[in-house]
């Protein structure tokens, strides 16, 4: 799956190598996503902390299988390894830089991803994106989408600097200093790289860059890196058989609570079988109460339909096979059946029956409202999360083996996306839905909800994609 926003490491060196000092990304999701992601309540920003108290908050860790001892910090209400992890593990690929032990010594050791995932020793565990936006948020970084003469990517501003170490980074063509100023105790240095492409080292002195635990699909994870000549921490997804860099977290006393560990929730993990059964027929008549029916006259399909505030939504996604630019994910007509089908954005735009359309982005804005949402704009480039909607509108069962609750019957149900690359990916935990404006010449916004047991579960999420992915729609009735 490819967003508007991210990219690769080989096609930013192509564009480096042709354009001096411009950092490039090319385009990808998120969904993944990610964009905006949070585990973890995100606690003061940078301009509420104290920088010398932030800084008190450090301490040491040893790692009881090799002895060596790593400097530590507590950042946003999570506890982080303040070095990169240096531990050469007994299976998986690792290199120290140029294959020379003293740049391990000094800069850490480098990590396929699969490898990345298991080396952080106990009580520890590689960052996810949910972790890494915190620690963003926690300094004051401002997320915004970048634009330059052959792409566009997000990247979070103003921290840049406030990560890197105060020396070892290479300086810029006007002899400026390339350092960082260290505020808060992370010590980024710039490590480098090795491409798998063809196994060479890059990069060393002038880019810092760290696997994260969140995968994309088979062959790419997400990662991110900061480098000596902007003031920006970048949002990238890449080949998982690349060596990064590794930053451990802490499991626990890193502010990784789940939101939804209430005592409300507490106290209905207790009830009796009899309760939740009570409680289970109790919601399905709510729905069906809230539910009316509406009959596609091009198909005969009759989907099931529900009323939030003023709207009335189709509480199915929509099945109706268009012309060109629609699918069944994997081509297999019972997931049409059960998750309705995916479209190209062109074929979205008019794929819904007379009297309906493919909700606006204020229409979605309209429904997290409607059902209690809490609003967190992203200013700089436009897009809106709601949070605590996602558990409301997901459908009770079917997201990885669990659910929401389905309080207003909207019933959304994980049908995964088909990339441009002719893929299918993410059914079971994830849905994606269309909305009806265009974000750049070749992209569109659109909504989803994931599955993570965790924070991110309450978020209903907008973003940009290539329009010709393959997403799912929800139609909502024309005002009368």
């Amino acid at each position: 799956m490819r967003v508007s926003t991210r990219g690769g490491v080989i096609a930013e060196l192509a564009v480096v190598a042709g354009m001096g000092l411009i950092a490039v990304t090319a385009l990808v999701v998120l969904v993944v996503l990610g964009v905006r992601w949070f585990s973890g309540q995100p606690r003061e920003h940078a301009s509420d902390l104290n920088i010398t108290a932030a800084l008190q908050n450090t301490g040491t860790f040893t790692d009881t299988r090799d002895s060596k001892t790593y400097k530590t910090v507590e950042i946003g209400g999570k506890v982080w390894m303040a070095q990169n992890l240096n531990y050469k593990p007994d299976s998986g690929r690792s290199w120290c830089y140029d294959n020379n032990l003293y740049n391990c010594t000094k800069y850490g050791r480098l990590y396929d991803w699969n490898t990345a995932l298991t080396v952080c020793p106990a009580g520890w565990r590689l960052s996810s994106i949910y972790d890494w936006d915190n620690l963003l948020l926690a300094i004051d970084g401002k997320r915004k989408s970048h634009v330059n003469e052959s792409d566009q990517f997000f990247a979070w501003d103003g921290v840049g600097n406030k990560l890197k170490s105060k020396k070892g980074w290479k300086s810029l063509q006007d002899s400026s200093s390339g350092n960082g100023t260290d505020d808060f105790g992370f010590t980024a240095v710039p490590g480098g790289v090795l491409l798998h492409a063809d196994g060479s080292f890059d990069r060393l002195g002038a880019y810092a860059n760290w696997w994260t635990a969140t995968e994309f699909d088979d062959g790419k994870a997400a990662w991110r890196y900061v480098n000596y000549f902007r003031d920006l921490a970048v949002e990238r997804f890449d080949d998982k058989g690349n060596g990064f860099s590794a930053r451990c977290v802490a499991d626990s006393g890193g502010g990784n609570g789940n939101p939804f560990d209430s005592d409300e929730r507490k106290k209905n993990e207790t009830l009796t079988q009899t309760d939740v059964e009570q409680r289970e027929k109790a919601a399905d008549e709510k729905i069906a109460k809230l539910s009316d029916y509406f009959k596609d006259s091009r198909d005969g399909r009759i989907y099931r339909t529900v009323k939030i505030n003023k709207a009335r939504w189709m509480a199915e996604n929509l099945n109706y096979k268009t012309p060109v630019g629609s699918w069944c994910y994997g081509d297999a007509d019972s997931n049409c059946v059960k998750y309705g089908r995916l479209y190209e954005w062109s074929a979205a735009k008019t794929s819904c029956p007379a009297g309906w359309h493919l909700p606006s982005r204020e229409e979605w804005n309209d429904l997290g409202k409607a059902v209690g949402g809490k609003i967190r704009p992203v200013e700089e480039t436009g897009t809106v999360d709601w949070m605590e909607v996602g558990i409301k509108l997901k459908a009770k069962i079917d997201f990885n083996g669990g659910g929401g609750a389905d309080t207003y019957g909207f019933s959304a149900l994980p049908g995964g996306f088909r990339d441009i690359d002719d893929r299918f990916n993410k059914i079971g935990t994830r849905t994606y839905w269309w909305t009806a404006d265009a974000y750049r010449r070749n992209s569109a916004y659109f909504r989803f909800l994931i599955y993570d047991n965790g924070r991110f579960d309450g978020y209903l999420v907008e973003n940009a994609l290539f329009r010709n992915n393959g997403l799912s729609v929800r139609c909502v009735e024309n005002s009368r």
